[in-house]
């Protein structure tokens, strides 16, 4: 084991200590890590390996330690839990101890805690205090939350079954002081779910569909006629235009396709000749056509009209 460092090793240690690590050092010149670290720190050489914390990193973590979680600030940093613990350490900044409940605060927590009224985020919105740390203190206290569910009587079933169709869910669910998911809920086990009669189909809106079915997104059909997606997926069937294969590539879309293949993304190709990404790289492929990488490709802000 080497105990001295010569004018060589202090070179080696100088010159690739930043760069390439300790452990890289410590292989040239036979010291040990820890001597090589060591020798390092007296020296002033930090490690390239370790990205230390510039002036605007503390200057965050200063200002936002103890305001905001650490793993929001881990995620604004870009650095990991362990990292921004040890920094706030090393800095002498801590989390301040929650302030302790006053006796005016518990006696609100028993008023509103058993109040159904009131959420269980309004009740520690009111206190000041953080859901967890409400829910523990009324625990801690004894407190229990109201009972919410009940069975529904004779009387709430047929005002339901009465007032179904001429009031929303909303309505009835006020009226009856219950949630509008349990009203609904309830509609649901008594068959008396809501449906809308279908609007029938026009000629125009089949016609709408022959010619626009896989040549724009479904989805702009949708809109188009003010339908839903599935009814207009549904609609393709019977109309004969949802089997089969898919619209076939014109000598226009091919010669588009590679006159611009290397200077568009998929996406913006696909966008321009209203086909999916999918069916543009499958139409490269059979062309022969393959993408030249480059490390930075200039941007061009250029319009291109939809091809079809």
């Amino acid at each position: 084991m080497r105990n001295s460092w010569t004018n060589s090793d202090l070179r080696i240690l100088k010159k690739r200590y930043s760069t390439r690590g300790a452990k890289y050092v410590a292989k040239r010149t036979g010291h040990p890590f820890h001597s090589v670290v060591a020798k390092a720190n007296a020296m002033g050489l930090h490690s390239g390996s370790l990205r230390r914390f510039n002036q605007f990193e503390i200057n965050y973590l200063l200002k936002n330690y103890q305001n905001k979680p650490m793993d929001s600030i881990a995620r604004s940093l870009k650095r990991s839990l362990l990292s921004i613990t040890t920094k706030a350490r090393q800095l002498k900044i801590f989390i301040p101890k929650p302030k302790k409940w006053s006796e005016e605060d518990l006696n609100l927590l028993r008023k509103l805690w058993s109040d159904k009224r009131f959420s269980i985020d309004e009740v520690a919105a009111k206190l000041n205090k953080t859901r967890p740390a409400t829910h523990y203190r009324a625990w801690k206290m004894g407190l229990r939350r109201p009972q919410v569910w009940r069975f529904w009587t004779k009387e709430e079933t047929r005002y339901v079954r009465k007032n179904y169709k001429k009031k929303t869910y909303k309505e009835i669910a006020k009226d009856l002081g219950m949630t509008r998911i349990a009203v609904f809920q309830k509609a649901i086990k008594m068959g008396l779910r809501l449906r809308q009669t279908p609007r029938p189909w026009t000629e125009a809106d089949d016609e709408y569909i022959r010619q626009n079915y896989k040549k724009i997104p479904t989805r702009e059909i949708a809109q188009k006629l003010n339908r839903s997606l599935d009814a207009v997926i549904n609609r393709a069937g019977p109309l004969g235009i949802s089997a089969g294969l898919p619209v076939p590539w014109n000598k226009k879309e091919i010669e588009f396709l590679k006159e611009h293949y290397n200077q568009l993304g998929l996406e913006e190709i696909a966008k321009a000749l209203r086909r999916s990404a999918s069916s543009v790289r499958q139409q490269a492929s059979k062309s022969g056509l393959t993408r030249r990488y480059r490390r930075k490709r200039p941007k061009k802000n250029k319009s291109f009209a939809k091809v079809l």
